[in-house]
C-alpha cells in the first residue's frame, strides 16, 4: 500500500474478519516479504510488472513532506555517507539530524510542517545524491509493487507514478533488494 511520502509512517492496526469461515488475507508486512524474498528464476510465475513500470521523480516532495509525523531510518552506512555529503563530523551530524526511535535512529523533520530535515521549499531535496536507501527505492517498496493496485493507489499522491522512464524487472528487484528490511516500526511512538 502507498504511503503519502516515503518516510515510514505506523500502518493501522487490521479489523478482525467478521465470518469465521473468511480467506486469510496477507498482511502488510507478509507482501513486503513476499516481494522481497521473491525467487527471480524462469521456473517461477513472473511478478506482474516483470515487464516494468514507469516512473520518474518530479522532485514534487510529496514523500518528503508532513502533516503527519514519518521516519527515515538510518544505519551506520547511511550515516557516514550522509555526514561526509555534508562535510560534518559524526557527532555533530548525530546532534543536528538524528533522533532516537525506540532502538533505532531516524532523521529530524522540520518543527510544526514534519517535512523531512533536507527538504528545502525552492531546492526540494538537498541531499538528493546521498539521500538514504528508504528514499531512493520509493515507489519500489514491496507493499507498492505487491499487485496492480497498490501499485495504482502510489499514483494518488505521487505524480511520478505511471511517467518517466520505464525501470525494467532487475531495476525494480534491486530497489527490493535494497529496501531497508522492517522500515516499518512495530510500535506507536
Amino acid at each position: 500500500m502507498a504511503e503519502k511520502r516515503s518516510r515510514s509512517k505506523p500502518k493501522p492496526k487490521p479489523k478482525p474478519k467478521a465470518a469465521a469461515d473468511a480467506p486469510p488475507t496477507v498482511t502488510s508486512t507478509e507482501s513486503r516479504e513476499a516481494a522481497r524474498t521473491r525467487p527471480n528464476d524462469d521456473t517461477e510465475t513472473p511478478p506482474w510488472w516483470a515487464d516494468g513500470l514507469r516512473f520518474g521523480c518530479t522532485r514534487c516532495g510529496n514523500c518528503c513532506r508532513g502533516p503527519d509525523p514519518g521516519w527515515v531510518w538510518m544505519d551506520e552506512g547511511e550515516i557516514e555517507r550522509l555526514a561526509a555529503f555534508l562535510e560534518l563530523d559524526l557527532d555533530a551530524f548525530g546532534s543536528k539530524y538524528l533522533r532516537r526511535v525506540g532502538e533505532r535512529l531516524s532523521l529530524v523533520e522540520q518543527p510544526i510542517t514534519n517535512d523531512c530535515v533536507f527538504w528545502d521549499e525552492m531546492d526540494g531535496c538537498t541531499v538528493y545524491e546521498a539521500r538514504p536507501a528508504q528514499c531512493r527505492t520509493f515507489p519500489f517498496w514491496p507493499e507498492n509493487v505487491a499487485s496492480p493496485s497498490d501499485w495504482e493507489q502510489v499514483g494518488a499522491s505521487c505524480p511520478g507514478q505511471g511517467i518517466g522512464p520505464k525501470h525494467d524487472r532487475a531495476a525494480i528487484e534491486k530497489a527490493l533488494a535494497e529496501t531497508p528490511p522492517d522500515y516499518q516500526p512495530e510500535f506507536e511512538v
